[in-house]
């Protein structure tokens, strides 16, 4: 009984030193996902379902902040995507030998729909698991796009790729007449998981556009008054 609770244990540690996991957080992830961040394993979005019916919402050209955990650790690098189509997302050349991971291609610069290769590359855990990263969205429009997250693990053995995607829907900004260009809006504007994303500050810098542009339209003579 001893000697097999102890292969249990040895089988349970080789496990969890080749099968790395990350969890997608922000924005949210298109598909339910477990304690682990499970499925991830097939490309280029993790699984067919369960899906999580969410969809986040945002503008072309503003910033966009990702953030996710690694549930178990390996060593490799990250790649993040925006697509309007999902045939558009290819994987990177993976090189491998005797089975195991040694490397991935990463685009420098990246091409679209690939917005960042070769992100935190790392050997060693990221002190509490978690990575977080701003980037900007393409200036493009659409109902349904798809944020794709890779991570690549080296040192482990095939397959080499997990796969996170978030739905995403793209709109435009606004510009008004004096140039000023403000944020489109939209009731899901920055919406994941029902929480807005919009807080008090971000309202008041709108408010402040406004009342500049209100300003810039009146003559001189109606300044004075």
């Amino acid at each position: 009984m001893a000697l097999r609770t102890v292969s249990v244990i040895a089988w349970c540690l080789v496990a969890s030193s080749a099968s790395a996991h990350i969890k997608l957080e922000t924005p949210a992830d298109w598909l339910t996902t477990d304690f682990l961040g499970d499925p991830q394993k097939s490309g280029p979005c993790g699984s067919t379902g369960p899906t999580s019916g969410e969809t986040t919402t945002v503008i072309a050209g503003s910033t966009l902040h990702l953030k996710w955990k690694e549930t178990i650790f390996h060593p490799g690098h990250f790649r993040i995507a925006i697509a309007a189509d999902r045939s558009q997302l290819i994987d990177p050349v993976v090189t491998t030998s005797n089975g195991a991971c040694i490397s991935a291609a990463v685009q420098s610069p990246p091409v679209a729909p690939v917005v960042v290769d070769g992100l935190f590359d790392h050997t060693d855990r990221a002190a509490d698991d978690t990575y977080e990263t701003n980037i900007i969205v393409p200036s493009m429009t659409c109902d349904h796009c798809t944020l794709q997250v890779i991570q690549f693990m080296s040192s482990h053995g095939a397959p080499c790729l997990y796969y996170h995607c978030a739905d995403l829907k793209i709109v435009p900004a606004q510009q008004l007449d004096g140039g000023v260009t403000v944020l489109a809006t939209s009731p899901t504007l920055g919406m994941a998981h029902g929480c807005s994303a919009v807080d008090g500050a971000g309202f008041g810098a709108t408010v402040l556009i406004a009342a500049l542009w209100w300003l810039n339209r009146r003559k001189p003579s109606q300044l004075a008054d």
